[in-house]
């Protein structure tokens, strides 16, 4: 048998789904595990950067594929085995610290929130006449610049603040953009989902008003997930500040 990669535990129970990269489920005492074959390592050392990524995108879809009906606790994306039983093994050694990161998972799922620049609502002015009038339409559209500007970095602040409020963890998601004035993942509770959702619906369009385009989206493989905080609650700033 070839080389085997895990890719993520589910509850012992649950259901295989269809849609998904080819992948099989292995039951490990009360987890199941997730897993595909995996090409040989010298194969692997081999592989083009675009191979490289497709092979990260195979992990992703996986476990993309049970997130939303079913807790996910994923591993890492190089978690390679030789053998079913190494895989069982390497899952028993820490199953109970699996099982606890699985109950907290069971009532949060992961989303991102961006809100990225677009281009800015035109601003409007008469054709100024003589040259007084034009210093005063060139001030008006710089005042209208950074009012806009100050709006923009306001709607950031708040929607944090909230995610703050609302979600049991806020943390980057990636690296910080010149055009992303907020680019996080958060947890949030499985009966607040609505409220992130309703959020999402009511400054769509202030958000657009301000030259701004607010994306909430998942659920998504919980990759922030801190198994060793699973039975804590803290918020992280994700401007980092």
């Amino acid at each position: 048998m070839g080389l085997m990669q895990l890719h993520g535990l589910l509850p012992k129970f649950a259901q295989a789904q269809s849609g998904g990269p080819a992948h099989r489920l292995l039951t490990c005492g009360p987890v199941t595990a997730l897993i595909s074959s995996f090409p040989s390592l010298k194969k692997f050392e081999n592989l083009t950067s675009d191979e490289v990524a497709a092979w990260a995108m195979h992990h992703h879809a996986v476990l993309l594929a049970y997130c939303a009906n079913t807790p996910v606790l994923p591993m890492a994306v190089g978690a390679v085995f030789s053998s079913d039983a190494a895989i069982k093994r390497e899952v028993m050694a820490e199953i109970d610290k699996h099982c606890q990161s699985l109950r907290a998972l069971a009532q949060v799922k992961e989303y991102t929130v961006q809100l990225t620049l677009t281009e800015p609502p035109p601003i409007t002015a008469s054709e100024p006449k003589g040259g007084r009038a034009f210093l005063q339409a060139r001030r008006h559209q710089r005042d209208t610049r950074q009012q806009l500007h100050v709006s923009q970095r306001r709607m950031a602040h708040d929607i944090l603040e909230r995610l703050k409020t609302d979600a049991l963890q806020v943390t980057s998601a990636g690296n910080a953009k010149p055009d992303k004035l907020l680019n996080c993942a958060i947890l949030v509770d499985i009966e607040r989902v609505t409220n992130l959702q309703r959020m999402a619906r009511t400054l769509d369009g202030p958000a657009k008003e301000n030259g701004l385009d607010l994306v909430v989206a998942g659920p998504w493989p919980p990759y922030s997930f801190n198994p060793d905080a699973a039975t804590t609650q803290e918020v992280h700033d994700a401007t980092g500040a």
